[in-house]
């Protein structure tokens, strides 16, 4: 049973929904893009693009065509896919764009501070981090992580 029997609503509703559809994905997607930066330690660069994209781009899209235009709320599910495939595509390029190496050698020398620095670390994570340094100074592969 439908929560109204009035037509405008139906027609909006039926209206909208296939771009609520492809907004519900994009969130989604979203959601894994986030997960790959956080596992990166990118947690900043991340709120930078999303704060960046939606108060930036997607905010006045809205309030323009939206109110300003007065598309109402047919346009605005029309505008939120659009700006949040760009959303997807300015994170997507925040870990493709990524100097891998050099990360690698940042999240190294960020673990080896914190191995150095505390005094609760055991010998042999020292001398984990000092095979790993030794390994890059030899050009040799090494993990990432220890």
């Amino acid at each position: 049973r439908l929560f109204t029997v009035d037509v405008v609503v139906i027609d909006l509703a039926l209206g909208i929904w296939p771009f609520l559809c492809i907004y519900m994905f994009l969130i989604y997607v979203m959601g894994i893009s986030l997960a790959i930066l956080r596992a990166l330690g990118m947690q900043w660069r991340a709120a930078g693009i999303i704060s960046a994209s939606l108060y930036g781009m997607t905010l006045p899209a809205v309030v323009y065509f939206a109110i300003y235009k007065k598309g109402g709320l047919e346009i605005q599910w029309r505008v939120l896919p659009a700006c949040y495939t760009i959303l997807q595509l300015f994170l997507a390029t925040g870990y493709l764009v990524l100097d891998w190496d050099a990360h690698a050698k940042h999240v190294r020398e960020s673990i080896a501070c914190m191995a150095m620095a505390s005094p609760m670390r055991s010998m042999v994570q020292r001398e984990v981090m000092d095979d790993m340094d030794a390994a890059d100074a030899a050009g040799e592969e090494t993990p990432l992580l220890v």
